[in-house]
């Protein structure tokens, strides 16, 4: 067993140098609106959200070019898509939707006792969104919400996934689950070495946890964690558009914003990692469209073209 990791080591080590070799990141022209805080794909187009008063900013050509489609006096803090509807979580003007292609914008806020948005997830027909100050679940699609942080002990929502009718919640305090259709929610720490989430996904019946000391990974709902990747990094940002998993890292010291780069599961359910490329400041967000792996930072959005299905 010990010769078989080591090989596996070895081969993992020399795919992840390939792939080195051959990367090429390319900054898009623009946007020009501020720190890049939020990125979503809908079949061809993406979606960029911003800080700093820029709004939100579309392209339609793979981040060739940008432009600006509303809500430009907001700070956005996530994006979601789902079906035909774009949701646009804001950083103290609660929630906006779109359900032509971010043309027009509707102020969704009904029942939201709090509109620092973190993070959102859909599950079927109910859609959650994490706020500073817990959850709250829309069955209408967006028209009311009602919080919904019963068994929470910590309401810094930074992430929400789903998966099997079950809803993953990240917070400083680690990840908390609850049943679609139940009332509570519960704490799953059990395995997590570091219990602040920064990111979640849900891929191949498996969920994946960025952490401020690695990647952990679910198989079982949540019962168990294990640690499979880089202990030593902290994770900032995780997604998927259904074959690869990407993420990204970042961390800051004497105030100021670095990274270790990004990484790639090669066998697309979160065991195994390689680097697929280094960036210089904080990752904070990440999508993929076709071969493509879009990073959004503070000085832009970068492109990859290459990434193996």
């Amino acid at each position: 067993m010990n010769n078989f990791l080591r090989l596996l080591e070895f081969i993992t080590s020399l795919i992840a140098t390939t792939v080195l070799m051959n990367a090429q990141w390319v900054q898009t022209i623009g946007p020009y609106g501020g720190n890049i805080t939020s990125l979503v794909v809908t079949e061809k187009s993406i979606y960029a959200g911003t800080s700093g008063g820029g709004g939100i900013y579309l392209s339609t050509n793979n981040g060739e070019s940008w432009e600006p489609i509303g809500l430009s006096n907001k700070d956005i803090g996530v994006l979601m898509s789902s079906g035909m509807y774009i949701w646009a979580g804001t950083q103290g003007h609660g929630i906006f939707c779109s359900t032509d292609n971010g043309a027009n914008w509707r102020e969704v806020n009904n029942g939201l006792t709090n509109k620092y948005m973190l993070s959102f997830t859909i599950s079927g027909a109910n859609a959650f969104a994490g706020t500073t100050n817990g959850i709250f679940l829309s069955t209408n699609n967006g028209n009311s919400w009602k919080q919904i942080s019963n068994g929470l002990t910590n309401n810094d929502i930074r992430a929400l996934a789903s998966m099997d009718g079950k809803i993953f919640a990240g917070t400083p305090d680690g990840v908390y689950i609850k049943e679609d259709s139940g009332t509570a929610w519960k704490k799953a720490n059990n395995g997590l070495t570091n219990t602040y989430i920064n990111a979640l996904v849900t891929q191949s019946g498996c969920v994946i946890a960025g952490t401020r000391n690695g990647l952990f990974r679910t198989s079982d709902n949540g019962i168990n964690w294990n640690i499979v990747g880089r202990s030593d990094k902290e994770f900032t940002a995780l997604s998927t558009d259904g074959v690869s998993i990407v993420a990204g890292t970042g961390y800051t010291i004497n105030d100021i914003d670095k990274s270790d780069g990004i990484y790639q599961s090669i066998d697309n359910t979160g065991l195994f990692w390689i680097q697929v490329g280094a960036n210089n400041t904080v990752v904070n967000a990440l999508t993929v469209l076709g071969k493509n792996i879009f990073s959004a930072t503070q000085h832009g959005i970068d492109v990859y073209n290459g990434i193996s299905k």
